[in-house]
């Protein structure tokens, strides 16, 4: 018998945070069968804090990596996407406790895992995107990346898959903050909702409040 979800994502989190060979070689086999489906993390996604408000915001609550220990299965994976980082670039996120690497090219970007939850109750706040980058921000001010499942990217400004999958996300978060990625087959988001993002410039930074995006939801 298959192990429920919530058994298997909690297995998942424990081995992604280890540090042994055989941790390593279970996560690489995972990848290689499913992508990791049943992880609590998801899409590799960057933030450029140099010219992003939003992502300096966030890197500002960014801390050094205990540089003592053998890199984690979530810290060797991003060390692998970025090969101009070291294990001394390696930083953590107190917030989410996913590890996060600052890269010596691309302008002084920072790569880390979105989440596939948002795991908080606080409600959707605001979205703002900028830079490349999905950003929400809950009640509480704490500013979070958009949940996304690699393969499955969220995305503004033009009429494609990546703004589909961003409009369905917001329209099951503005009803619950803890609402997974989306993946293929997810219900139709609104058209107004779709509208509004597929119409956002995607130069610059854009902030929409809860109010506007249920206003735009409800047109």
């Amino acid at each position: 018998m298959e192990p429920s979800e919530v058994v298997r994502r909690a297995g998942w989190l424990a081995i992604t945070e280890r540090r042994d060979v055989l941790a390593h070689r279970a996560a690489d086999f995972a990848q290689r069968w499913d992508g990791g489906q049943d992880w609590h993390t998801g899409a590799l996604v960057c933030a450029r804090p140099s010219s992003c408000p939003t992502a300096r915001e966030w890197a500002t609550r960014l801390l050094p990596a205990d540089r003592g220990q053998y890199p984690s299965v979530l810290e060797k994976m991003l060390l692998g996407t970025a090969p101009d980082a070291s294990p001394e670039d390696l930083l953590t996120d107190p917030v989410t406790g996913i590890p996060a690497v600052r890269s010596h090219e691309s302008e002084r970007e920072i790569a880390t895992f979105a989440l596939q939850r948002l795991p908080t109750h606080s409600p959707l706040a605001a979205l703002t995107v900028s830079n490349y980058a999905v950003w929400i921000r809950t009640l509480d001010d704490t500013l979070w990346f958009a949940p996304e499942r690699p393969g499955y990217g969220v995305s503004w400004g033009y009429p494609g898959t990546g703004c589909h999958t961003l409009a369905e996300l917001l329209d099951a978060l503005l009803d619950d903050i803890s609402a997974p990625a989306m993946t293929p087959g997810a219900p139709e988001a609104p058209r107004g909702l779709l509208d509004l993002l597929t119409s956002t410039p995607q130069d610059g930074s854009t902030t929409y409040t809860r109010a506007q995006l249920l206003a735009a939801r409800a047109s």
